[in-house]
């Protein structure tokens, strides 16, 4: 390789998940912002700040309920955070303009004496179906005092191009929200040891009467009155087309591939989903709407790492007098932290704990009583994390 120039390769991905370019090559000492990456295993946490940790918690909302037990989320994630030598800035009960405001004002701070970026949002949630020119997606959203703002949004704010300083350095999400309505039943497993609970001072039976669990979803009294409540099972998402005899363009970005069926007149039609390109699914059809089940593109960049609460379409949990199951288990996760662990280590212990030790508590409404939660992490970081308490820089410098 030329001594003036260093490997220098970003592959980014445009609004909706797909692949658009790669940079490679960038001249050293150049105008281009853009870092050598180096080759080794971990990134470099030897800054002089650790960075900046945005916690966002909502709790009273215009036309929904209020979310009990968001005190605990927020009194766990400063917490957390600063005891992991964060900078805290945090925010409450936020409108959509004032979100995505205060995101941008971080955006454009300059991080280049950081390690890493945190962004932690506790409030209500949902997605839906946003139609555009290649044809149908569903947006995960993020409920805001006044409305509604969209998860991409937020993330798009510190990518590469938009957020020069953080280039090469972790961008780390995590999302308290409902992503649906579906629920979880979860299967029985047997268990090898004994299982210690998440939270040490919940009492040893869950069926006591002063456990309640809330969903964190948006409009839910509305649909309860309505006889619209929560299902284990919700039909496929409805995608209208033009059903001349004409091919249907759906555009699906998966995590990982599967088979979506389509009935169409009796006949199963199958697409694969995984590929970044758009699917075409031709049916023939006779004024008859074509349905199809669109997974969630759930956002999610280079040198990016994003953990929801759940998986897309279903609900997340929130004990009233507790705070929510999945803030509550990365807070005794994280609180652990002595550096020695990598994060994504940690993150999939905060998984196991939550499917091991959560089960919902709803006495008054049976329909959600008994079910399990599954968080989901989404990751694009190239390297280790290792969370050296900054007070031991020579062990930091030594991991780099």
């Amino acid at each position: 390789m030329d001594e003036t120039m260093g490997i220098c390769d970003e592959t980014d991905f445009d609004t909706e998940g797909i692949y658009t370019k790669t940079r490679k090559g960038c001249h050293k000492g150049s105008d281009n912002p853009v870092p050598a990456l180096d080759s080794s295993d971990n990134y470099n946490f030897s800054h002089e700040r650790r960075g900046v940790a945005i916690i966002i918690v909502n709790h009273n909302f215009s036309g929904q309920r209020s979310r009990d037990g968001s005190q605990q989320d927020f009194r766990r994630l400063q917490e957390l955070f600063t005891s992991l030598d964060f900078e805290i800035r945090t925010f409450r009960d936020v409108t959509r303009n004032e979100l995505l405001q205060l995101i941008h004002n971080v955006s454009r701070e300059d991080h280049s004496d950081c390690d890493c970026l945190v962004v932690a949002i506790s409030s209500h949630g949902n997605s839906r179906m946003e139609a555009t020119q290649s044809g149908y997606q569903i947006e995960d959203t993020i409920s805001t005092r006044d409305g509604q703002v969209e998860t991409r949004l937020i993330m798009e704010k510190f990518r590469d191009r938009n957020c020069p300083s953080l280039i090469g350095k972790p961008k780390l999400f995590f999302i308290q929200a409902c992503r649906g309505s579906r629920l979880d039943d979860g299967m029985e497993l047997p268990v090898l040891q004994p299982v210690r609970l998440a939270t040490e001072d919940l009492p040893p039976t869950l069926g006591n009467l002063h456990l309640r669990d809330a969903l964190d979803a948006c409009l839910i009294e509305e649909e309860e009155k309505n006889g619209q409540g929560p299902q284990e099972e919700r039909r496929p998402q409805r995608v209208p087309t033009d059903v001349r005899r004409e091919p249907c363009f759906v555009n699906v970005v998966s995590p990982a591939p599967q088979r979506v069926p389509t009935d169409v007149r009796r006949e199963a039609c199958f697409v694969n989903v995984a590929s970044p390109a758009p699917q075409r699914i031709r049916s023939e059809v006779q004024r008859e709407p074509c349905f199809v089940n669109v997974a969630s593109p759930a956002p999610c960049y280079l040198d990016f790492l994003v953990m929801y609460a759940t998986p897309p379409g279903y609900f997340a949990f929130r004990r009233e007098n507790q705070g929510s199951w999945f803030i509550t288990c990365l807070y005794n996760v994280l609180s652990r932290n002595r550096g020695d662990k990598s994060l994504v280590r940690q993150l999939t212990s905060v998984t196991g704990l939550m499917i091991r030790d959560m089960v919902s508590v709803n006495t008054e409404k049976p329909h959600q009583d008994s079910k399990k939660q599954t968080p989901v992490l989404y990751s694009m970081l190239t390297k280790d994390i290792y969370l050296v308490p900054k007070a031991d820089k020579t062990s930091a410098r030594r991991s780099c």
